[in-house]
């Protein structure tokens, strides 16, 4: 996939050249048990200050389908996200989730598969939920959470300034980084 930075040296987010053309996407749930993480990572982009939003409808109006399967992508692959597009647009994806995750680290990889989906690049500069990599339950350059923690701040500034960039918006941070598992 070509992959065009365009992000100002002093910026750390990288974006795709191609886009949705409707501020609104629509998507469907066939995770088979990561709803809870779906609608997480759905909200934290919803929340990120771009304009544009993440919303559940019935399976015929869906432009995203997000499925969970065991071989998603490749052996060392958490999540995959297929993007289609036409004429220079986003016109449908899916993304797949690998079986056998917690729903915590779960709803970091949809956060992570849902940011391609906006056409956003893996960024691995600083701290960004579209790092590359994912080492057990955060990206690998953003500090791991305290022990009975999670990453529930799933945008990074970092990511909501890129979706900003792409959709128009003012970039928001998310009010915490860490939230308790209880």
């Amino acid at each position: 996939m070509l992959l065009l930075d365009s992000a100002s040296p002093a910026d750390a987010w990288r974006t795709h050249p191609y886009r949705w053309t409707s501020s609104t996407i629509g998507y469907y749930d066939l995770s088979h048990g990561y709803g809870w993480s779906l609608q997480q990572a759905a909200v934290a982009w919803d929340l990120s200050g771009a304009k544009v939003r993440f919303v559940p409808v019935p399976r015929a109006r869906a432009q995203v389908i997000v499925g969970a399967r065991l071989d998603a992508g490749d052996a060392r692959e958490a999540g995959e996200a297929q993007i289609h597009v036409v004429g220079g647009r986003i016109d449908h994806a899916v993304v797949f989730i690998r079986n056998g995750v917690d729903r915590y680290t779960a709803a970091q990889i949809l956060t992570h598969e849902l940011g391609h989906v906006l056409g956003l690049a893996h960024e691995d500069r600083g701290c960004a939920t579209m790092n590359s990599t994912l080492l057990g339950n955060h990206p690998w350059k953003c500090a791991a959470p305290p022990r009975g923690d999670w990453r529930c701040g799933l945008v990074t500034m970092d990511d909501a300034t890129a979706a900003v960039h792409v959709y128009g918006g003012r970039a928001l941070a998310p009010s915490r980084e860490f939230c308790s598992v209880e």
